[in-house]
């Protein structure tokens, strides 16, 4: 989820200066009482209403490389998971797990092959 824009939070907080309610900013704005309740203390501890960073490490693949791995995955439509991998290690030095393809070939829409064992 995505958080909310730093221009809603700046006008929530303008109202709120302005002395209106909590509840009735948060129903203006259509946002929970209690979230404005948190930017309100954010703004009076730490200054600002800025979003804090979303958290969890960086993909492992850059965007030019989840390309390359989508036209890998339509020239070789048949590779399992396995084989994809190690083709991006072989073709492009990438070091990734199994996991972590075949996590990317879904969130481009796409789905796997199963092993041969598997059918």
């Amino acid at each position: 989820m995505k958080p909310y824009s730093e221009d809603l939070r700046q006008r929530v907080m303008a109202r709120l200066q302005a002395g209106d309610r909590v509840k009735v900013v948060a129903q203006r704005y259509n946002v929970d009482p209690r979230t404005v309740e948190r930017w309100r203390t954010r703004q009076r501890e730490e200054g600002h209403v800025r979003p804090h960073p979303i958290p969890g490490r960086p993909r492992k693949l850059d965007a030019a490389q989840e390309q390359r791995l989508a036209e890998q995955s339509d020239q070789h439509p048949d590779e399992t998971l396995a084989q994809h991998t190690q083709r991006l290690a072989q073709e492009q030095q990438l070091q990734v797990s199994r996991q972590t393809v075949g996590r990317l070939l879904l969130r481009q829409g796409r789905t796997r092959k199963k092993d041969a064992v598997c059918q």
